[in-house]
């Protein structure tokens, strides 16, 4: 494939926009950028899963598309999304650092959660919003999630939390172990 070529899929999608170069007929990476207002080297690095590009851009690829098309836009969200998805993995399946043997299973599971979940938003086809790190609310730290001082004077005051500070015939909690 030469570098100007457009990958399969992606063809179909600009040749029914009739992003075309009129001198030849082939598809159009340029006019498609035109259309979305990016650069055609950003068009050629989503076709090609080269870069991670961003959600706002990718919004503008599809509803390109949809309008010059006259597809429903969903239908074309869901080809685009699968043809990103097809490029990214045509680079090689996801491997992770040979240290990842040292984790304990609880370990692993907790990482192959984390990836789950880093990987929900684009299995569910994006939507509108940008999910770049630029665009996020950062995560509460977990300082930022301990109590207040009058959580903890309540829970220091509280005598029914304390076993030494109970009152006679209050039964302690039965330990199975």
């Amino acid at each position: 494939m030469t570098p100007n070529e457009v990958p399969e899929g992606w063809a179909e999608l600009l040749v029914a926009a009739r992003f075309v170069d009129r001198r030849n007929g082939r598809p159009s990476m340029r006019q498609l950028a035109a259309a979305a207002r990016t650069h055609a080297s950003t068009i050629s690095g989503l076709m090609y899963g080269r870069r991670d590009t961003q959600t706002p851009v990718v919004e503008r690829v599809i509803e390109a598309i949809a309008r010059e098309a006259r597809m429903n836009e969903r239908e074309v969200r869901e080809k685009v999304f699968e043809l990103m998805h097809r490029a990214l993995s045509d680079g090689g399946r996801f491997e992770p650092h040979e240290d990842a043997n040292l984790l304990s299973r609880e370990e692993q599971a907790a990482v192959n959660e984390l990836i789950r979940l880093l990987a929900l938003p684009k299995k569910q086809g994006g939507g509108g919003r940008d999910r770049s790190a630029a665009n996020q609310t950062p995560a509460p730290s977990p300082a930022d999630q301990l109590g207040t001082q009058d959580d903890y004077e309540l829970i220091a005051n509280d005598p029914a939390g304390d076993p030494l500070q109970r009152g006679p015939g209050e039964p302690d909690e039965e330990h199975t172990t």
